[in-house]
């Protein structure tokens, strides 16, 4: 299988929709995968290894459809850190003619 790499921009408020949809189709490829069914006697075919094989390629994408949502919702959640962090380092704001207020020469 070949792969692409692509980058986008969207909104914010449309990200939760954007990594719902990339997440149905692994949901879609999962339900898809099935191990081959043979028994003792006919395991050693060449259909089992051909369904084999279909099934290690479902496998692969699917892990790589999991892997951008994992990559995708990890950087959300460190952006919404970090901007709660943005928020709570944030210095005091300083009132003219506060007593406590450091004085800064001019």
């Amino acid at each position: 299988m070949k792969r692409v790499n692509i980058q986008y921009s969207i909104d914010l408020e449309d990200l939760p929709r954007e990594v719902d949809r990339i997440y149905a189709n692994a949901k879609n490829l999962f339900k898809e995968i099935k191990l081959p069914t043979a028994k003792e006697k006919n395991i050693l075919s060449s259909h089992v290894l051909r369904e084999l094989n279909e099934t290690r390629k479902k496998l692969t994408s699917l892990d790589l459809i999991l892997s951008d949502v994992t990559g995708i919702v990890g950087s959300y959640i460190e952006y919404e850190v970090s901007e709660h962090n943005k928020k709570t380092e944030a210095p005091p704001e300083v009132n003219e003619g506060d007593e406590d207020s450091p004085q800064v020469p001019v």
